[in-house]
């Protein structure tokens, strides 16, 4: 990526079109397919503050999707729909005014130059693909012992999503941003930056000076012990995860499914120093628990109770006291209300 993000490499790519679209699978790890068949008339969109998204089909699971772009992409890709509209003056007009109410035969972005009067046909793989492979080899791009590597459009859609992993960015983020339907198809960007941290790590141990570092605390890179050792490391780091009143256990790279604040959460692990934030939660959780058995809210009533013991528990851990136990009370039925009507 170092070599095909340098200064001026882009623009060796002598098609602006190519080059518009090698844009888009690096920045926003779009599939080739979704690319090439942009539609005209529909392609941009901005929010309230006037920022640019991309409006795509993604036709893998057959729906619409948006992916944020830069202003200065979206600058360049309106510039090109100008050109496209030159080239079909008529149709990007009749488009414009009363959108097709198919995609098939509505006007590409990125029509093909070829045999395509209604500019209906996207511009074809095959002759990206060679245009991409050349420009590599126009660069220069090797692998590690200097032979020409070959790099499909698809693995920057790898690329980008290892790269939002590497930047911490939360992984049901990466799922909105990819348009993953489920966490699973993201884990694997994770399992990805697992294994450029670990190749990082060790790096670093193998360069440990073992005069500075007693051999039983050197880290076994090489041997059996790797993993169990890279494993161990992980779920230290894991350990350090600070939240708001305690500690969690669960691997960063996992999404947590639960509500706040994990009281009923094995992983969570409770400390003395958040002991003011746990008294104060009591405080908000009991009034809550008040009130909605006030009002009927049975459910909401158990829930709120459930936590306050829970909060009971941990101050009386933390402090290695014994709190007042909470008092029950039975919730009235006389007043319960249908929340589907509300």
């Amino acid at each position: 990526m170092r070599a095909i993000e340098a200064q001026g490499a882009l623009e060796m790519i002598e098609r602006r079109e190519y080059r518009l679209i090698t844009r888009l699978h690096i920045e926003t790890g779009m599939r080739n397919t979704d690319i090439r068949h942009l539609i005209h008339w529909h392609y941009l969109s901005r929010d309230g503050s006037g920022k640019p998204y991309l409006l795509f089909f993604n036709s893998k699971i057959g729906r619409d999707a948006v992916v944020p772009i830069g202003e200065d992409l979206a600058k360049e890709l309106m510039a090109w729909a100008e050109v496209v509209r030159l080239r079909y003056p008529e149709i990007a007009q009749r488009e414009t005014a009363k959108p097709p109410t198919s995609r098939v035969g509505a006007l590409k972005l990125f029509p093909s130059p070829m045999a395509n009067p209604t500019g209906s046909s996207a511009i074809g793989y095959s002759g990206y693909r060679t245009a991409l492979q050349n420009w590599f080899d126009q660069i220069g791009l090797v692998d590690d012992v200097g032979q020409p590597i070959h790099v499909t459009s698809h693995q920057f859609r790898h690329t980008y999503g290892t790269r939002l992993i590497n930047a911490d960015v939360p992984a049901h983020i990466v799922q909105a941003l990819l348009d993953h339907t489920s966490p699973t198809m993201t884990a694997h960007y994770a399992r990805l930056n697992d294994k450029t941290i670990r190749i990082a790590w060790e790096e670093a141990a193998a360069k440990i000076d073992g005069s500075r570092k007693a051999p039983d605390e050197v880290l076994d890179v090489e041997g059996r012990l790797s993993d169990a050792a890279w494993s161990r490391h992980r779920v230290e780091q894991a350990a350090a995860l600070r939240l708001a009143n305690g500690y969690c256990g669960m691997s960063p790279t996992k999404v947590c499914e639960q509500a706040n604040p994990c009281l009923s959460c094995d992983l969570f692990v409770p400390d003395a120093e958040f002991l003011d934030e746990y008294q104060r939660q009591l405080v908000v959780t009991e009034a809550v628990a008040l009130r909605a058995r006030d009002e009927g809210y049975v459910r909401l009533a158990e829930k709120a109770d459930q936590d306050a013991l829970a909060l009971h528990g941990i101050i009386r851990h933390v402090t290695e006291a014994t709190p007042a136990q909470p008092v029950r009370v039975e919730v009235q039925g006389r007043r319960r209300r249908n929340h589907a009507s509300r």
